[in-house]
């Protein structure tokens, strides 16, 4: 009888133990179920009942146990893929990181001989007739007469100057289009040296045309104002280039 009791008590012992088992990983009772009936050679319904009455385990315990289980597993699972979600996006978002963009505006200056400027700027000054004309992006269509004088236009911080000789400027899209006889570019300007002689030579030659009474005394007067206003914007130019100061 005590061997026969022995015998019993071994399956019963290593159904607790496989029980156990089960209620420790929770979110998988099915298959440690069926190895539970293939290992005691028994029904596996049976075999299960006996263990979990031995242990007092009923079988809503266990399935609250299970279904908690499954929801802490699923609940990480979902934190898991969560944080490599946004991992992956972070990592998308500065490969993907569009460049900042400063150059807003085209400004293309057109002379007899062709295209003698184009670049691209964040604001552009011009020499209108009766005074500076400053456009931004978004600027309102338009067509303006411009007299002898600088041109500046700014691009990344930095401003660009250019010495127009009359014309018109049109602004539309964006884009500030100037037609000029003639310009000068900050690197074709005269030393400062030259540009202030010219300046003083300007100068008397328009106080000499204001007291003329000569007939061409107008046509006289017209061209110094216009030799000043040149030499003057070119003295501009020169003051905004370093190596020029």
């Amino acid at each position: 009888k005590m061997a026969a009791s022995r015998r019993d008590a071994r399956p019963r012992a290593r159904a607790q133990a496989i029980c156990r088992s089960v209620l420790r990983l929770g979110a998988w009772p099915v298959p440690a179920l069926l190895l539970l009936g293939l290992f005691l050679g028994r029904p596996v319904g049976q075999t299960f009942s006996t263990a979990c009455g031995a242990l007092g385990i009923t079988s809503t315990s266990l399935a609250e146990g299970t279904l908690s289980t499954l929801a802490g597993a699923s609940a990480d699972l979902g934190g898991h893929w969560a944080s490599g979600v946004a991992r992956e996006a972070a990592a998308a978002g500065k490969k993907k990181e569009p460049p900042v963009v400063t150059d807003v505006i085209v400004v293309k200056v057109l002379t007899p001989e062709g295209f003698s400027l184009r670049d691209k700027a964040e604001q552009v000054i011009l020499p209108g007739l009766e005074g500076q004309l400053g456009v931004l992006r978004g600027h309102a269509a338009m067509v303006a007469p411009l007299d002898t004088g600088l041109l500046k236009y700014k691009r990344k911080g930095d401003w660009y100057p250019v010495v127009v000789y009359g014309g018109y400027a049109s602004v539309d899209r964006n884009v500030v289009t100037v037609l000029t006889s003639a310009l000068e570019k900050s690197d074709h300007l005269p030393s400062v040296q030259e540009m202030k002689a010219e300046m003083e030579s300007a100068t008397t030659a328009l106080g000499a045309a204001l007291k003329s009474s000569s007939p061409e005394g107008r046509t006289e007067r017209l061209a110094a104002t216009q030799r000043v206003k040149a030499v003057s914007a070119q003295l501009q130019a020169a003051a905004m280039i370093p190596k020029k100061r």
